[in-house]
């Protein structure tokens, strides 16, 4: 990625997160970090959809747990049709507030029940398959569809609509690729365990994202080994769920300050994760990248490596209390398997060797 210059600087605001360290280290720090512990704690923090929840599903698979079990896939039916229902409202929703007609009356029939009557159940019916992808492919809804950036939609919305034959299935067992692929908002705790080797545990922990869920992480930040934050490159022209009047990338760097500056994290190892490449990729070739950040060369936002490089500094420059030794940065795409597979690889070496040099 190239040499990044780090130019610490103060920060406005105040840190939520702060809490007192209880540590003997007088530079603060976890007390947890002892090379003889058999199980390491590993924390996947990020802003409400970073795809931290679709890292955990990806982990999971890699270790033969969870949704690699048909019974567990099929307790998610309806979270599967739930995505594509909240898909189909904001979707139908949007061409009213952008002023764009669905042109073909039966769609415009269909977006009325979709609004007014639809639910989960009703999309055990194959004909409702038809329906809504007949609406789906409406020059109106593509229109709105373009303009996503001006309303909440998931990532997933073309993949689930492009996939409605089985999901609409009175027999439909959600694959594996259609549980990654699905939003499933993280409340509370989850956790999973596996060998790392030499007697070892590592323990992954992912905590809600969102702004309500975010006080729960303070719980962990006693006993935490090591920290995987996980941040959207694709989200730079979006606004939060939460809070549809701010800046996702504003929130992320908020967020990000308030942890990694955090002293029960000193010297703890952090990994950095850039997630959606695929999506960041494919979005720059068609939107501006450098009217949302002025400092960057308008002649290179079309380039992803200069992008990345660019948000990388962004995200860097807020490190003032964190050795940058104990620091690495990845890029990801959390909905590519392989992918996933390897990166994930990476960050469990690089805490490996952090713990090692403890």
């Amino acid at each position: 990625m190239g040499n990044i210059v780090v130019s610490p600087h103060d920060k406005e605001g105040q840190h939520h997160m702060m809490a007192t360290p209880t540590s003997n280290n007088p530079n603060g720090g976890s007390a947890a970090t002892a090379k003889n512990k058999s199980e390491i704690t590993v924390l996947l923090l990020g802003a409400g959809e970073s795809g931290k929840s679709t890292l955990f599903k990806q982990v999971q698979f890699f270790h033969g747990v969870g949704i690699t079990h048909d019974q567990e896939r099929i307790e998610l039916i309806e979270i599967v049709r739930l995505n594509v229902l909240e898909n189909a409202k904001n979707l139908v929703a949007a061409t009213q507030h952008l002023n764009i007609p669905i042109e073909q009356p039966e769609n415009r029939e269909t977006a009325k029940l979709i609004i007014n009557s639809l639910n989960t159940n009703d999309l055990e019916d194959p004909s409702w398959s038809k329906r809504l992808y007949s609406l789906w492919k409406d020059a109106g809804i593509q229109k709105a569809y373009e303009n996503r950036e001006k309303f909440q939609l998931y990532d997933s919305t073309e993949y689930l609509f492009e996939n409605l034959d089985r999901i609409c299935s009175d027999k439909y067992v959600p694959t594996v690729v259609d549980v990654i692929r699905t939003r499933t908002k993280t409340i509370g705790i989850t956790d999973m365990k596996f060998d790392v080797g030499d007697g070892k545990q590592l323990r992954l922990v992912d905590v809600g994202g969102q702004r309500n869920e975010r006080r729960k992480w303070i719980h962990f930040f006693n006993t935490v080994d090591a920290v995987v934050f996980l941040t959207s490159l694709s989200e730079f022209d979006l606004n939060l769920y939460e809070d549809n009047g701010y800046w996702r990338v504003k929130e992320s760097l908020r967020v990000f300050n308030e942890v990694v500056n955090n002293a029960l994290f000193y010297k703890v190892p952090f990994v950095l994760l850039f997630n959606k490449r695929d999506l960041f990729e494919k979005k720059i070739a068609t939107k501006s990248f450098s009217k949302y950040f002025s400092g960057f060369n308008e002649a290179e936002e079309k380039n992803p490596v200069a992008c990345i490089e660019y948000m990388t500094k962004l995200f860097l420059n807020e490190i003032t209390e964190h050795p940058l030794d104990t620091v690495s940065v990845k890029t990801l795409s959390a909905i590519d398997h392989d992918n996933s597979k390897q990166v994930f690889e990476e960050v469990k070496q690089f805490i490996m060797t952090q713990q090692h040099r403890e």
